[in-house]
This record gives structure tokens, sequence and C-alpha cells, in this order.
């Protein structure tokens, strides 16, 4: 069976699809303001797109720090490219600092990989939702702030005090407030797995992000035999009835696990085949990747 695009998703005020550089998680602001000069002066990027933590956007309780994405938003638009957010409240690396605000530090969850904000729970979303909203207020209206990424769905496996149901109640009341929160701008769900979901939960949750007029994305591009995510296969079709391939606005990203990393050695022009011919993607981020992998997986490639 195929859908028809949403309206919401028809027609943002903003939509610039393209390609955007994704510089490493990490990185310095200094580094980032380095790396927005690349954006610059590379007529092929359209923009970057940066990952922040939580608590660097909030320090406690309503009290906003947006300083840096300010810089980060002027500079950008300065040379007219476009910047994309996403925020996160994970760690994939054993650290629980800096996460979530201060006041909020005992609402982290333990993972087999880190700490994860428990996004499950009503207040602790409620919170999220308030930075989505503030964020929202500030640069929604600015032309150059292209779309906000509402987090990764999956975030290693949770040891207790978590149900796939309860965080799916969660994720479907932030993904509709983040919406909402940003009309003119596209919003996009890094949607691969929901750590214990069923089947029709997964078809359900696809199918509200496409009434709800939001994107569908995930953290990395990996062609066969490589099947796909969770998220990736109900949204071609391969899980449950319906296809939103095409229908859907999309934005996946190319990290280092796809260039050389633990999932291959692919070159940029098969990972662009993969991800705009078969997820018919209209986003692309690309890592700023500078040593993975070989002279064809590294930023000076030229082959894509």
């Amino acid at each position: 069976a195929q859908c028809s695009l949403s309206a919401r998703a028809a027609a943002p005020s903003k939509l610039n699809p393209g390609h955007y550089m994704l510089p490493y998680l990490g990185d310095s602001h200094a580094t980032l303001l380095r790396r927005v000069d690349e954006v610059c002066s590379e007529p092929a990027l359209k923009g970057m797109q940066v990952r922040a933590l939580w608590a660097s956007l909030e320090t406690s309780q309503g009290q906003f720090t947006f300083g840096n994405v300010e810089q980060l938003y002027q500079r950008l638009a300065a040379c007219r490219k476009r910047l994309v957010l996403e925020v996160w409240a994970v760690s994939f690396d054993g650290r629980s600092d800096g996460i979530v605000p201060s006041d909020l530090e005992g609402s982290l969850a333990k993972t087999s990989t880190g700490f994860v904000a428990r996004l499950w729970q009503r207040p602790v979303m409620d919170r999220f939702i308030a930075l989505y909203e503030a964020l929202g207020k500030r640069f929604d209206a600015e032309p150059y702030f292209e779309a906000i990424i509402f987090t990764e769905t999956a975030m290693g496996n949770v040891a207790d005090g978590y149900t796939a149901a309860a965080f799916i109640a969660q994720l479907t009341r932030g993904v509709k407030a983040a919406r909402a929160a940003w009309p003119k701008s596209t919003v996009i769900v890094y949607n691969n797995f929901i750590q214990g979901s069923t089947t029709q939960q997964a078809v359900d949750f696809v199918k509200m992000l496409h009434e709800a007029g939001v994107g569908l994305g995930g953290p990395d591009v990996i062609p066969p035999p490589y099947g796909g995510t969770v998220g990736e296969k109900v949204y071609r079709g391969e899980i449950g009835a319906t296809s939103y391939r095409g229908r859907m606005l999309t934005g996946f990203s190319v990290q280092v696990p796809e260039l050389g990393g633990t999932k291959g050695a692919y070159t940029p022009s098969q990972l662009f085949e993969h991800c705009v011919h078969t997820n018919k993607c209209r986003y692309m981020f690309w890592i700023r990747n500078t040593e993975s992998g070989g002279p064809q997986q590294q930023w000076s490639t030229n082959d894509a």
C-alpha cells in the first residue's frame, strides 16, 4: 500500500534539502566555528548539522544557554548556509556527566553503553518539550535555521524502570510538541530502534510520525547486505503494509562505522546511492571524517 504525504510534511516554509556537514560529537566550539568556515567555502554543502547535549542548552530548570548555537547560526547565516540542530539526552561512552541539566541528574538511567534521561517518564519529557519550545521560540522564524532533530530512539539497553509502551507514549507527546513549536522548520526523528517494542508498535510509531508531519531518519547509512534498522524497514514497507518511501521528509547521517569502521568501508557514491535511491533521502549529513578508512572515505574525497 502507498500513502499520501501529509499536508504539514509537504509544505514546511523552510525546505532546503541536500548535503550538510556533520562535525564530530565532542568537537570544541572553536573547532565548530572552523568547520563553519569550511562549510561557507564549499558550494556543494547547504549547511551544517550540530549535535548538542541537553545540559549544554539548559543548565538548570528554565536556565537556557543558547549562546553557542546563536553564534554558529549567525556565522552560517552570514554566508547563506543553514543550521540543523540535534539534541542529545544520552551518552554512549559510559559518562554520566554533562548529559542533562543539573537538577535532572537524578533522572538518568544506566544503559549497557552509558546513561540516558528517563524520557519515558512524563515529568522528564515535559522538561525536554520545554527545551524544544524555548529553542523554537528563538530560532524557528530564522530563515537559515533549517531543521531540528528530535533525539534518537535507540539509547542502549535500559536495565530497569522502562517499558516500550511508556517510552512510545512520551515520544509521541514530545514529537507532536516539537512539531507545534517549530511550524516553519523541518522536524526529523532519528527512529532506528525502540527497545522492547513490538512490530505493531514500530509500525504505529512511523504512522504517527507521518500523520504529524514529522520526518524520519537515522544515525547511519549502511547499504546491503545490511538490512537496515526496524525504523527503516517500516518506512520502506518491508515491515507493515505501508511504504512511506518518498512520502515523508527523510534525513540520514553518514558516520564513521560505514566509512572504514565497524560496518564497512563504503565509498561516498555507494552511500549516496543507497540513501537517495533506496531510502529517498532529502537530507544527507556527512561526518567530517579525517581518520577512518582510506582516501575514498575521508573528507577530501571527490567520489560523491
